[in-house]
């Protein structure tokens, strides 16, 4: 079976925020997202995009995850 990986990355500027392992999902298979949260000095964490200059969530932490593909999940601060 073909693996795919969710990647997660702060969105952070390069603050060094501490973010969910990255994850290894199978071709077809459904996989919950980590309920791991980042945390940042000064901002909230909203959820996962699936774009860096997302203002909209996509996913939440928690969420199921069915995509095929290598994707990265960018946070979304407020």
């Amino acid at each position: 079976m073909k693996k795919t990986k969710v990647n997660n990355d702060a969105n952070d500027n390069g603050e060094g925020t501490v973010v969910p392992a990255d994850q290894t999902k199978y071709e077809d298979e459904e996989i919950e997202l980590s309920t791991e949260e980042p945390t940042r000095t000064g901002y909230t964490f909203k959820g996962w995009a699936t774009l860096p200059n997302a203002t909209k969530t996509d996913f939440m932490p928690g969420d199921k995850f069915t995509l095929n593909q290598n994707i990265t999940l960018y946070a979304v601060w407020d």
